[in-house]
């Protein structure tokens, strides 16, 4: 490898005695040209006639050897030689390292023999894997530090590969220390430095993902996206919240209804208490029924809420009772194995049907209601 830096080489000179005689000075460069003789292959760098002139600074680029003569010149035009010297730049090795996550500390450059020292310095996220060089031989290239003999102009090759880190997914957790939710556990372990490395968090029944929880993720409220990995140990954590569900109430097929809050016509026929809404995963619920009493002699209309009759005289016998109550899905699909927690009872003091659960559906109840048959 050629030494492409620039050198400042001085030719410098004295004038002759004759000065009375000199009209100018002229300065002469030759290149690779040794010895003291006239050059031959001579350049006029520059002629003058200030006197007081006595050296010149000359830029080169090396290596290379330059001499340098320096004449006076009388007015009958004769040349006089008054100095010359000869400046040499040695060419020098050097050593070329390609190092795309390292950087080396030493010295790569120097003479045929040197023995240069170097130390290769690793980039965080990365490890050495070792050199390689089509132009010299390493005794043990899996060492970073290397004492390299100079023979000849070389390449070195620094090779790398990301270093391994850990990710852990995981789901946040209830009171009792048990996750909420589910993660794809396979996606966790050990990743590329630098790599995006995908992270997927799992609806269940009961819960429903909302965001991640930690650093360096591309977008945290997508169940499914990636994490950039750029140290060990990262976390992702998913956060859910419980699902949402309806509790509905569906009337009986012709049989009026009134809920508790609602005025109570003389038509109704079931009274209803219970809450009929969203509700959390989880959450217990209760729902009560009464069925209305009619007399049928007169006419009158009688019925029976919380064990107290209004507007008529009547031995209580119902005309109208419960047979089951039906639980379907949004779809219409029976449900009512699938229900968590499900009981119903009858207080028949009361003529109260009760039905209690743990949502963990959606739920719409219905009631089957045949005419009582005294007999």
């Amino acid at each position: 490898m050629s030494n492409n830096f620039k050198y400042q080489l001085l030719a410098d000179w004295d004038i002759p005695l004759h000065t009375s005689d000199v009209q100018a000075i002229m300065l002469f460069k030759g290149k690779n040209i040794r010895g003291c003789d006239f050059l031959y292959n001579e350049e006029l760098v520059f002629e003058t006639g200030d006197l007081t002139v006595t050296q010149y600074i000359d830029e080169v680029e090396g290596p290379g050897v330059w001499a340098y003569a320096a004449y006076s010149r009388d007015f009958e035009g004769r040349l006089t030689l008054c100095a010359t010297n000869v400046c040499e730049i040695h060419d020098t090795l050097g050593i070329i390292v390609n190092s795309d996550h390292g950087s080396v500390i030493g010295t790569l450059r120097g003479f045929l023999g040197d023995l240069l020292d170097i130390e290769l310095n690793v980039d965080f996220g990365y490890v050495f894997t070792g050199w390689d060089s089509d132009d010299y031989t390493f005794v043990d290239p899996s060492l970073a530090v290397q004492s390299i003999l100079l023979e000849k102009n070389i390449t070195i090759n620094a090779n790398f590969e990301p270093a391994k880190f850990n990710l852990s997914l995981s789901s946040v957790v209830d009171e009792n220390g048990d996750p909420i939710g589910l993660v794809d556990e396979t996606l966790s372990g050990l990743k590329d430095y630098l790599s995006d490395a995908p992270i997927k968090a799992i609806n269940t029944d009961s819960h429903e993902f909302t965001e991640w929880i930690g650093i360096k993720i591309a977008d945290k409220y997508s169940i499914e996206t990636t994490i950039k990995i750029d140290r060990d140990n990262m976390i992702a954590i998913a956060d859910f919240q419980a699902v949402e569900l309806d509790f509905n109430l569906s009337e009986s097929d012709g049989i009026p209804f009134a809920l508790e809050d609602d005025s109570v016509e003389e038509e109704t026929v079931v009274i209803v208490e219970g809450d009929f809404d969203s509700f959390s995963y989880g959450e217990e619920l209760e729902a009560s029924f009464f069925i209305s009493e009619y007399t049928d002699e007169d006419g009158e209309y009688v019925f029976r809420y919380n064990s107290i009759e209004h507007d008529g005289d009547y031995d209580g016998v119902p005309k109208y009772k419960i047979d089951e109550f039906t639980y379907v899905d949004e779809n219409g699909n029976d449900i009512k194995n699938q229900i968590q927690d499900l009981d119903e009872e009858y207080d028949e003091e009361y003529g109260e049907y009760y039905v209690y659960l743990t949502i963990n559906k959606n739920i719409t109840i219905k009631p089957i209601i045949s005419e009582y048959d005294p007999t």
